[in-house]
């Protein structure tokens, strides 16, 4: 490929996670002849002739991605944080690619399901369809595929890039974790992640007989933590 770039589209989950210095190329959708687009993927957001925090998936789709020399930390730093989320959205199971079949509340009698090729609760009442590691409601899930860009499978890498995707649209939160900021990033989640310290459900456990709440300090020990291994 001509001055050094080489095609890694195939080597990440989709153009969010696409390193500081990446190239995207689009399409246009619904018109493959008209003119495409272009951006240079930043560490908080893409910019061509203008600059926007959120990926262009409504108008546009992705034929490429090209890289020629990245900082890999920024991608270090999301899959830090998705563990993070993991671990406090499904506490109650310490094995962690477990959580990604997790239920808030028994479906079918079980508080787990298998399948993954669409939401579990797809064709059930949505009531309370908080589902997998980073529990996403079915309503959530649906909104992903038609704004998100989302396949429509429930897979491990789709819960992933719906939790990724989320960060992005909350107040780009998933510029913050790209950046580093992660006080700034847990500040703007807790809607979206309530058991995040500021949420209606921070996470609790007992300790020594007492009611203990995580706070700020443990979110970014335990982010610190998954960072070195990443």
């Amino acid at each position: 490929m001509q001055a050094g770039f080489v095609n890694v589209t195939d080597q990440l989950p989709d153009a969010r996670w696409a390193a500081p210095g990446d190239v995207i190329v689009y399409s246009k959708i619904g018109d493959p002849n008209a003119a495409g687009h272009i951006d240079i993927r930043t560490y908080d957001g893409y910019v061509s002739d203008f600059f926007t925090h959120r990926l262009p998936v409504t108008a546009y789709r992705i034929i490429g991605i090209y890289r020629k020399h990245f900082d890999p930390l920024p991608e270090k730093r999301m899959r830090a944080f998705l563990k993070l989320l993991r671990e406090w959205e499904c506490h109650e199971q310490p094995d962690d690619q477990k959580r990604y079949y997790m239920l808030q509340k028994a479906l079918d009698g079980k508080r787990t399901f298998s399948t993954t090729e669409a939401h579990p609760y797809l064709g059930k009442d949505k009531i309370g369809s908080f589902s997998g590691a980073y529990q996403i409601h079915f309503d959530t899930w649906s909104d992903a595929i038609k704004h998100g860009g989302m396949p429509s499978t429930f897979s491990p890498i789709v819960q992933d890039r719906i939790a990724i995707w989320k960060c992005e649209a909350r107040d780009n939160a998933l510029g913050s974790i790209r950046l580093g900021k992660i006080e700034e990033a847990i500040k703007k989640l807790p809607a979206e992640w309530s058991s995040l310290p500021d949420g209606k459900h921070p996470r609790t456990e007992v300790r020594q007989g007492q009611r203990y709440r995580y706070t700020e300090a443990d979110v970014i020990s335990s982010f610190n933590e998954n960072l070195s291994k990443a």
